[in-house]
């Protein structure tokens, strides 16, 4: 879970597929890994994200509506 500091581009508000500034809240491990890894990520560090699911209501052609469940983001780079 990240905290989001800033939308890079032009738009007050982020949608799929743009990119953003966020601060590390809390971080999600895999279970299913049995080896214990040393952490790239740690709380509190400022990464660069981009945003593959939101939870605002968006409409399409002939009154489609599309929502996600939550907000979520794929962190870039190492």
């Amino acid at each position: 879970m990240g905290l989001c500091v800033r939308i890079l581009g032009q738009n007050k508000r982020g949608s799929v597929g743009d990119a953003v500034v966020i601060s590390i809240k809390s971080i999600l491990l895999n279970k299913k890994i049995t080896h214990r890894r040393k952490r790239k990520i740690l709380k509190g560090s400022v990464r660069r994200a981009i945003i593959i699911r939101n939870a605002y209501q968006k409409i399409r052609n002939f009154n489609i509506f599309i929502k996600g469940s939550t907000n979520a983001v794929a962190i870039l780079g190492n």
